[in-house]
């Protein structure tokens, strides 16, 4: 049997902004979904130990961030016996790029920014195109007041896919059993 101990911070805002009250909302409506997510795949032992809410995104140069913010687009990583699922999910749209995490490289710049590189062996649900992408994942601590951690995602290929995606660490149990996740799957490939 496993047992999740969840504990949601959710922090009211006061503005009379509709689009400040509508993003609080996706957000609350985002963080039951990774709830529910977690405890269901719990029996199937393939938890979610990470999360980024996008709140800035670029591919090949273009800004598109509405565009994530609109469609609710998250980056998620998944722990599958050892091994690192990485997921890029639209949730308006109920799409998905996913698929497994190897060649991991970690970087601890210093106290306050880690990162990460693999390769991501990709899968998307909209079109059907597979393949292979390089990922450069960084974490920037946060300091101070901020609430949460920052991220920075950055995936290339070959075919000439440049993206790049910044936004909130929303989602993780905490740094220590996200880096043991990392370093148990870099284990797992020696």
């Amino acid at each position: 049997m496993v047992v999740f101990n969840i504990s949601l911070i959710i922090k009211p805002t006061y503005s009379s902004n509709k689009k400040d009250k509508q993003f609080v909302m996706k957000t609350i409506y985002i963080l039951i979904a990774l709830v529910i997510h977690v405890i269901t795949f719990a029996q199937d032992d393939n938890p979610i130990f990470g999360a980024v809410q996008v709140t800035y995104s670029s591919h090949n140069n273009k800004e598109d961030s509405y565009y994530s913010y609109e469609n609710e687009r998250y980056l998620l990583w998944e722990e599958s016996n050892g091994n690192i699922d990485f997921a890029n999910v639209i949730l308006v749209q109920n799409s998905h790029s996913m698929g497994s995490v190897t060649n991991i490289k970690v970087d601890k710049a210093n106290q306050f920014h880690t990162i990460y590189y693999f390769d991501w062996k990709y899968s998307n649900s909209y079109d059907a195109i597979k393949g292979v992408a390089n990922v450069k994942f960084e974490i920037h601590k946060r300091k101070g007041v901020e609430e949460y951690d920052q991220a920075v995602v950055a995936i290339t290929d070959s075919k000439g896919l440049n993206t790049l995606y910044k936004g909130n660490l929303v989602y993780y149990k905490n740094e220590f059993i996200f880096h043991y996740n990392f370093k148990k799957a870099m284990d797992n490939q020696k």
